[in-house]
């Protein structure tokens, strides 16, 4: 739940469509771009959820295909782009041959004209940090 406050009292509520609500945090901007944060939630035993929420006339929107669920681990704002809307960083397994035993991929999610939009992946190797911008790799099927 994101609670939007005005000069302390509360203007908005938000209530996110797809965490679980256990581990929720939020990311923000106001750069060059419209204020935009980026709410991250478990969504069960592995995976994560990203959704974009916008400041727009003073209300939050969430437009409805800006969302990114992740399958191994919570995913991560930033803006990977340089264009003032915050990206989604995300991991992802090839379950081969099972999750236990899979490899995990880094993914990065764009946000682009009201969506999150899949760009690639990279293999996560022992010790990698993060992408610092978009990929365009293939992903595990």
């Amino acid at each position: 739940m994101v609670e939007l406050l005005d000069h302390g009292i509360t203007a908005q509520w938000w209530i996110s469509p797809r965490g679980d609500g256990w581990n929720g945090s939020l990311t923000c901007v106001a750069g060059r771009s419209e204020p935009n944060c980026v709410m991250v939630d478990s969504l069960g035993m592995h995976a994560g959820v990203a959704e974009i929420l916008l400041l727009q006339a003073g209300r939050l929107v969430h437009p409805a295909g800006a969302e990114a669920v992740t399958v191994a681990g919570e995913p991560r704002a930033a803006d990977l782009d340089g264009d003032g809307y915050l990206d989604v960083i995300g991991t992802t397994n090839d379950y081969h041959p099972n999750f236990a035993q899979g490899h995990n991929y880094w993914q990065t999610f764009e946000y682009r004209a009201g969506r999150l939009v899949l760009t690639g992946c990279t293999a996560e190797t022992r010790g990698s940090g993060p992408p610092v911008q978009l990929l365009h790799g293939a992903c595990p099927a």
